[in-house]
C-alpha cells in the first residue's frame, strides 16, 4: 500500500489518524488587478508614470524590455541581476568619471563644480595627513 500523495491528521477525540481529502472549494484562481501604485518606467529616462499593469508592460515592450516575472527585467538599457563588477571595472569607472568631470565633458552646474572641488581640495588634504601611516 503506498501513502505517495496522501496526508494525514491526528484525530484528537478518536484518538487516531484521520486521512485529509482536499476539498474542491479550497481550491481558488488568484486575480490580478490592473490598477497598480504608481512606478517610473525602468525602460527609459523620460520618467513616465504608470498606474496601470498593462500599460506598464505595454510600455516596456515597445523599449525592448522583457519582463519575466516579479520584479525581474532583462532586455536593452537594464543591468542583469547576476552581474557583479570587480574591484578594478569600479576604480576605472570612477576615474573615467573624476576626469569627466574634471575636465568639463559632462554638463554640470556651477554649484555641483565648486562641490566637486571642495570635495578634491578635502581628499588631498585628507591624503596628505594620512601618508604617513
Amino acid at each position: 500500500m503506498s501513502n505517495t500523495g496522501r496526508k494525514w491528521k491526528y484525530d484528537r477525540e478518536n484518538k487516531c489518524l484521520v486521512e485529509i481529502t482536499p476539498k474542491r472549494e479550497e481550491h481558488f484562481h488568484f486575480v490580478q488587478e490592473d490598477s497598480i501604485d504608481p512606478v517610473e518606467s525602468l525602460a527609459t529616462n523620460e520618467g513616465k508614470i504608470f498606474d496601470s499593469r498593462s500599460k506598464l508592460m505595454a510600455h516596456y515592450k515597445e523599449n525592448g524590455v522583457e519582463c519575466t516575472g516579479g520584479s525581474q527585467f532583462t532586455g536593452r538599457g537594464l543591468s542583469d541581476a547576476s552581474y557583479k563588477a570587480d574591484k578594478e571595472e569600479i576604480k576605472d569607472m570612477a576615474a573615467k568619471a573624476h576626469m569627466d568631470i574634471k575636465y568639463d565633458r559632462i554638463p554640470i552646474s556651477e554649484k555641483e563644480k565648486e562641490t566637486c572641488r571642495r570635495e578634491e581640495r578635502q581628499y588631498q588634504s585628507w591624503k596628505q595627513r594620512n601618508w604617513h601611516r
